[in-house]
């Protein structure tokens, strides 16, 4: 997959991309989901952890 652009805005972004394969760009956006899955949850509960811990 070659990145050719991107854009990051406060809610989503743009990208300016080209696959190599048939399948790179389901694969590569999966990818993104899966991590941006585990980033998110992980900050969300230590978000909570915090609040619960100082309530």
């Amino acid at each position: 997959m070659r990145i050719h652009s991107w854009v990051l805005m406060t809610n989503h972004v743009h990208l300016l991309v080209t696959p190599q394969e048939d399948d790179a760009i389901s694969r590569f956006m999966q990818f993104i989901g899966r991590h941006y899955v585990r980033y998110f949850n992980h900050r969300i509960f230590r978000v909570r952890v915090k609040t619960i811990a100082f309530s």
